[in-house]
């Protein structure tokens, strides 16, 4: 009787470990399956935002895919940009080299929201000043002693998302600034 409780035992012990180690892998596992989601509707998003604030595309009907109606109506620097009152609309932008890194998110498996803190950045513009803001530009330049006929460079921004998952696919809820440098 005694072996018999030993071994009783030692298999319940070994069937424990099976099935918290099972546990733990399915958190993994769906805890990167949220961040590699949430990395791509962040990092795509937010390179649609910044082409459309720079000029580069006017496809506003893409910008849904990744970010509620909501947070699309409280964004300031995209609602000049499509109102063409950004600082890029005199210039023609041919190509950026937009960055993103996220720095902290968590979500638990069973979750619907999240928040994410990342940084972005835009460390690259291929541009020109447009032909009939030239003249203007190369006279304020020569004043100021600055180069206008190149864009001016994107403000590297850390934000704060709040996402959401709705049937399946993660979009960002809000979006603040956490520092500009």
């Amino acid at each position: 009787m005694k072996y018999i409780r030993r071994f009783v035992w030692y298999l319940a012990s070994r069937l424990a470990l099976c099935c918290c180690l099972i546990g733990v892998m399915t958190v993994v596992f769906y805890y990167a399956m949220n961040f590699a989601n949430m990395y791509v509707v962040i990092g795509d998003g937010m390179a649609m935002r910044a082409k459309i604030v720079m000029g580069v595309t006017d496809e506003v009907t893409e910008l849904p895919k990744f970010f509620q109606q909501s947070c699309l109506e409280r964004d300031e620097t995209l609602l000049r940009a499509i109102n063409g009152e950004n600082t890029y609309s005199q210039y023609d932008i041919t190509g950026i080299d937009h960055r993103v890194s996220l720095s902290w998110m968590w979500c638990w498996p069973w979750d619907t929201s999240a928040r994410v803190d990342f940084t972005e950045s835009v460390p690259g513009i291929d541009g020109r000043i447009k032909s009939e803001y030239k003249q203007a530009a190369t006279e304020a330049g020569k004043q100021s002693g600055t180069d206008l006929t190149y864009p001016p460079k994107w403000t590297t921004t850390t934000y704060r998302a709040q996402m959401v998952r709705e049937n399946g696919r993660w979009y960002v809820k809000s979006l603040s600034i956490l520092s500009q440098q």
